[in-house]
């Protein structure tokens, strides 16, 4: 690519050289170069690429009922926190069950098992009659 000057010179027109750094700031303000409206037009196919791939995603959730989808996520969360209660309570009754036995196992007994009785684990909330 031809420096500016050159083309000028080209066609018998010469810049002072008092004036050759103003000319080419002026010139920088207001033309671009092939090279700068290449980069541009890269970036232009990258960005019209970008809203394809955008449209394509989108064109997926085309008749989607979002309403429906919000409650079943709703159902799924509530669902999600009654099994984390469960599990929190199955982990409170492991505990309790392991702190039992070991109460047991100090105080000598027998066996924690019979001393829960039959009817199952005793819970920390329960009272022995």
């Amino acid at each position: 690519m031809k420096n500016i000057h050159d083309i000028l010179a080209a066609y018998e027109l010469a810049i002072p050289e008092d004036k050759k750094a103003e000319f080419d700031k002026a010139v920088a303000d207001n033309y671009r170069t092939v090279n700068d409206y290449d980069k541009q037009g890269e970036k232009l196919k990258l960005a019209e690429g970008k809203v394809k791939t955008t449209e394509e995603a989108l064109k997926a959730f085309e008749g989607v009922d979002v309403d429906k989808l919000t409650g079943e996520i709703e159902t799924l969360r509530n669902d999600l926190k009654t099994k984390d209660t469960e599990y929190q309570g199955k982990l409170a009754d492991m505990a309790f069950d392991a702190s039992f036995g070991t109460a047991v196992a100090a105080l000598r007994g027998k066996s924690a098992t019979a001393i829960k009785g039959h009817s199952g684990s005793l819970h920390s909330g329960d009272v022995a009659a």
